[in-house]
């Protein structure tokens, strides 16, 4: 049987950081990494909010980038160079599907998917294909990634688990909706997710929420274009000057 790694050894495979709490730790990072240049052709692995200050650590598969920003603000102003989905447009149809939560909305691409542990403005940001396994120690969980730190968050690993599902979910459905040519689509999450082989992601893969689609294809697809459509609408609307333009009046309009 295979040896279960301990948060001690995790510790020694890659460096520590509290994401609660300063440390000689991140002040260590800090001085390693450099401006942040969003990377051609590669995942972020992780964002990371500084403690106490309003800026960020961006990880691309151990590399480590600074940015004077809030995580999410530094997720949205290189959204277009992740080729991620308009984020307010997302959260609002996923939010209305009423099958993926309310909460906790992740930031998606065609290929790859980054979720939020607390509230999105600035908390951590994972891609959950990154993590290889996690350790609760009290209410702490150590996070083991690929490509990145260990890092210690007040959740525990259940929570972390639901939130990594809701985000493969919704990725899958994304990806499905996206690259189907057919009427009939993948029937299965699993079979659309590349799913890697670490303790972590077998895990999820025996999730129930990932052995089928609560959704007709391209329906998020549709729901999806029919709110950017409405978002460049309103957003006309008020540069005109027409402050009576709002979202649910047109929104009944477009769903009629």
């Amino acid at each position: 049987m295979q040896k279960k790694t301990s948060p001690e050894e995790l510790v020694g495979v890659n460096p520590l950081l509290d994401c609660e709490k300063d440390s000689d730790a991140w002040q260590g990072l800090l001085r390693q990494t450099e401006p942040y240049v969003p990377q051609e052709n590669q995942s972020l692995s992780l964002v990371l909010p500084v403690p106490e200050r309003n800026e960020s650590v961006v990880f691309y598969q151990g590399k480590s980038y600074y940015y004077p920003k809030q995580t999410l603000t530094t997720l949205k102003t290189y959204e277009k160079a992740h080729n991620f989905l308009d984020y307010p447009a997302l959260t609002r149809v996923l939010r209305r599907l009423n099958c993926f939560g309310y909460y906790r909305m992740p930031m998606v691409s065609f290929t790859s998917v980054l979720f939020p542990l607390g509230k999105p403005n600035h908390t951590v940001w994972i891609n959950p294909f990154e993590i290889v396994e996690l350790k609760e120690e009290g209410p702490f969980t150590w996070i083991h990634l690929c490509n990145g730190p260990t890092i210690k968050v007040c959740l525990t690993s259940q929570t972390i688990r639901n939130y990594a599902e809701i985000a493969l979910l919704i990725l899958a459905t994304v990806e499905r909706d996206h690259f189907s040519t057919g009427m009939i689509g993948p029937i299965s999450p699993l079979s659309v997710l590349g799913v890697p082989d670490t303790p972590f992601a077998r895990s999820l893969s025996q999730r129930p929420r990932l052995q089928k689609f609560p959704l007709p294809l391209r329906l998020l697809k549709e729901a999806y274009e029919k709110e950017l459509a409405l978002q460049t609408i309103l957003r006309f609307g008020y540069q005109s000057g027409l402050d009576r333009w709002n979202h649910r009046a047109f929104f009944d309009l477009f769903d009629q």
